[in-house]
C-alpha cells in the first residue's frame, strides 16, 4: 500500500476531504479487498505488506518531511499520528495472519517519513517477537529485494528509470542471473505506470489511495484514479496477477 500520507489533512473547499478516518477506511478496505478475493486461494504461502513509501505525511513534532523539512498538513500532533498509525497496523497485520500462514512486513523508506515509520517498524517488532507467523523486516536499506522462487522483487520509494535495471544487477549479484523473472516496485508519484526495459526488468510504479493536499491541487496534480495494487507472484511462473483495489 503505497503512499497512503497518513496524518494529512486536506479539506474539500481547496481539493478533497482527506483526514486519518478516510485513510483508515482506505486501508482496511484494501486489506479486505484481498482478503475476500484471495483468502480461499490455498495456493498462496505468504503476504508481504509494504509499508513506508511515504506512509505518513510527516516526520516530526513540526510537521514537516524527512528529506527536505517541508511543511505538511496535518490533521493533529505527531505523537497522536504515530500512535494512530502503529494501532492501524496491528490491526490489519492481524487480520491478514488469520487468513494467511505467512505474513511479513517490509518497510520502503519515503521521503516523507523515514525516522517516523523507523520507529513503528521497531515498535511492530517488539510486538510480534514471539509471533511464528509475522515476521517483521526491520532492515533499513535504501532499497530492499525479495528473492521468492524464479522471483527478483525490488522495492524503492523512487528510482531514475534508466537506472533501475542497473542498480538492480549491482545490488543482487548472483540472483539477478539467477532468476527468470525480475521486478521492481516504486512509489512516490501517487500514479500507476508500467515500464518494462530491456533486460527483461518488468518496473512498475504504483498508485495510491492519498486524497490530493492542497499543495497538490494548486500545482494541478489532480485527477488520477484512487487505487492500490496487489501483486500475486508464482514461484515458478513470476508476476501472474495484478489486482486493483478502486476507492471511489
Amino acid at each position: 500500500i503505497a503512499d497512503l500520507h497518513y496524518g494529512l489533512l486536506a479539506k474539500d473547499n481547496l481539493s478533497e476531504e482527506y483526514n486519518m478516518q478516510i485513510a483508515k477506511e482506505r486501508f482496511d478496505g484494501i486489506i479486505s479487498d484481498v482478503i475476500n478475493r484471495k483468502s480461499d486461494d490455498k495456493t498462496i504461502d505468504k503476504v508481504i505488506l509494504l509499508i513506508g513509501n511515504d506512509f505518513l505525511s510527516a516526520d516530526n513534532i513540526q510537521g514537516t518531511t524527512s528529506r527536505h523539512f517541508t511543511q505538511q498538513d496535518q490533521e493533529t500532533n505527531w505523537y497522536e499520528i504515530v500512535t494512530s498509525a502503529t494501532e492501524m497496523l496491528i490491526e490489519q497485520i492481524d487480520k491478514l495472519r488469520f487468513f494467511f500462514p505467512q505474513v511479513e512486513v517490509i518497510n520502503v523508506k519515503g521521503n516523507h517519513d523515514e525516522m517516523s515509520t523507523f520507529g513503528i517498524m521497531q515498535t511492530l517488532n517488539a510486538y510480534y517477537k514471539d509471533s511464528t507467523s509475522v515476521e517483521i523486516n526491520t532492515n533499513c536499506k535504501f532499497r530492499q529485494y525479495i528473492r521468492y522462487g524464479t522471483n527478483l522483487i525490488g522495492l524503492s520509494h523512487n528510482e531514475r528509470l534508466q537506472d533501475v535495471t542497473k542498480i538492480m544487477a549491482a545490488e543482487t549479484g548472483i540472483d539477478f542471473g539467477e532468476c527468470k523473472y525480475k521486478c521492481f516496485l516504486l512509489g512516490h508519484l501517487h500514479k500507476q505506470q508500467l515500464l518494462e526495459d530491456d533486460y527483461g526488468v518488468d518496473i512498475r510504479r504504483m498508485s495510491s489511495v492519498v486524497g490530493a493536499s492542497a499543495w497538490t491541487a494548486s500545482q494541478g496534480y489532480c485527477g488520477t484514479n484512487k487505487m492500490s495494487q496487489t501483486f500475486v507472484f508464482d514461484k515458478n511462473k513470476g508476476l501472474i496477477e495484478v489486482m486493483n483495489t478502486i476507492v471511489e
